[in-house]
Formats: structure tokens, sequence, C-alpha cells
């Protein structure tokens, strides 16, 4: 089970850690 739940765990992970970086990058533009 755990194996099966992994792989769309980690690419909300990603993905999330991907939009919070991006949103990081566009404050200190600012």
């Amino acid at each position: 089970t755990k194996k099966c739940l992994s792989p769309p765990a980690l690419k909300r992970h990603d993905i999330f850690s991907v939009e919070k970086f991006s949103i990081k990058v566009s404050d200190d533009s600012l």
C-alpha cells in the first residue's frame, strides 16, 4: 500500500515545493 501511495504523494509534494519556491522567488524580486 505504501508503495502505491508513494508516487502520488511525492508528486504532490514536488508541485507544492515548486509553487512555494516560485512564490519565494517572486517575493525576492519585488
